[in-house]
């Protein structure tokens, strides 16, 4: 495998401007001494500085809860969208200097932002793609925690509220199933791959939205390329398994074997579990045996004998619980506003710049032409012109050394 340089660029500072428009308002906490990413303390989990092993300091700018493994979000404001709060995600840069993990990300970004706005997922509005390549991000919905919550993933939710709220936990659970129905529905075979709380968030206004499809899982391809794991990797780069995090995974994934949908089932039926080890009774005997029958029944070792489908997990869901029904389920709608297609027409371009400069040249042709026919539709000459030219460059010269 050949070897690729580690190149190490520093954290965002709150105030800063990413991409000439998005202010970060808050950010990951930096080692003061290296100004990047600090470690953790394999102890105690918290963050320390790198050459004092000291815990760093909580500031209010700087939140811990924006970090994890290897990922990174910032916290912004748009500023040329009247300062609407978003998430900007993406890992850190020393992982997507290489173009295997670089291409990937990109991927997944790209299925992402094909989603478009759903209740029920966390929407992404556009890519950017930065400098020289390595810093790439994707520009998120920002979800507001509970007030009094430190962030609003669905394990945090939890230990706050059950067991008094068990309803307000499975009405959730319910939310969880129309998002992943509303996703496949939009994007047929769609599988997430990584379902579990940490990557359920919890809003302040109790919608519950799905975040990281496929992103998450990327961690594991990113140590398994730094480890030299070629098989590993190669179980990303395909339809293979891999992926996930222990105790989520379905054991066709684990095994690296050939999945689909229903391995997110098996986790759905993980967290219903947790769920239940949460609710300390509140739930009637009866209904209490239904679903744990529904948890175990979608943690079947064999998907065959699992639920096949979302639909037929709501239906089992409803058969447990009388109670639960439709009422308040917010309409999948269509992504057709003018302003979407002309950020999905720029994150085509910057997609399309991203494959080409790790040598993905006919998937780079494919996004700049789909970005040349939305900007001819929308009547942006300056975006056609743009995409008409990134197309010419497709076919010019080998990749800038310095991007491997």
């Amino acid at each position: 495998m050949s070897s690729t340089p580690t190149v190490h660029i520093p954290i965002h500072r709150p105030g800063t401007l990413i991409g000439g428009r998005y202010q970060v308002l808050q950010a990951p906490p930096r080692d003061p001494s290296t100004g990047l990413l600090p470690a953790r303390d394999r102890d105690t989990g918290r963050f320390i500085d790198s050459r004092t092993r000291r815990p760093l300091a909580s500031e209010p700018d700087h939140n811990p809860h924006l970090a994890g493994g290897m990922g990174i979000v910032y916290h912004c404001a748009n500023l040329t969208a009247g300062g609407r709060h978003v998430a900007l995600k993406t890992f850190q840069p020393q992982f997507l200097s290489r173009p295997r993990i670089r291409g990937r990300f990109l991927r997944e970004a790209a299925v992402w932002l094909e989603l478009g706005p759903l209740p029920y997922v966390v929407t992404a509005y556009e890519a950017l793609y930065l400098g020289d390549g390595r810093e790439v991000y994707l520009v998120l919905e920002w979800i507001a925690p509970e007030a009094g919550l430190p962030d609003a993933n669905l394990g945090t939710w939890l230990r706050a509220h059950a067991p008094r709220d068990y309803r307000t936990a499975l009405r959730l659970l319910l939310q969880l199933t129309w998002g992943m129905a509303d996703a496949v529905a939009r994007i047929p075979g769609l599988i997430h791959r990584d379902l579990k709380p940490g990557n359920l968030l919890i809003g302040a206004d109790g919608r519950l939205c799905i975040t990281d499809l496929g992103l998450a899982g990327m961690e594991a391809a990113m140590r398994a390329e730094l480890a030299g794991d070629g098989a590993a990797v190669v179980a990303w780069l395909t339809d293979s398994g891999g992926g996930g995090t222990p105790g989520y995974m379905a054991p066709e994934q684990r095994d690296r074997g050939r999945v689909d949908g229903r391995a997110d089932v098996y986790a759905f039926g993980v967290i219903l579990n947790e769920v239940l080890d949460h609710e300390g009774g509140a739930a009637p005997p009866g209904e209490a045996r239904a679903l744990r029958k529904l948890a175990a029944g979608c943690r079947e070792t064999n998907p065959e004998r699992r639920p096949r489908d979302w639909n037929e997990v709501q239906l089992a869901l409803k058969a447990a619980c009388p109670w639960l029904g439709e009422t308040g389920r917010l309409p999948a709608g269509q992504p057709d506003s003018r302003a979407r297609r002309h950020a999905e027409m720029t994150s085509l371009n910057a997609l399309g710049l991203g494959h080409r400069d790790v040598g993905e040249y006919p998937r780079a042709a494919e996004l700049f032409t789909r970005g040349r026919t939305l900007a001819r539709e929308l009547g942006d000459r300056q975006g056609e012109a743009s995409a008409l030219g990134n197309l010419g460059n497709v076919y010019l010269g080998p990749i800038p050394k310095h991007l491997w």
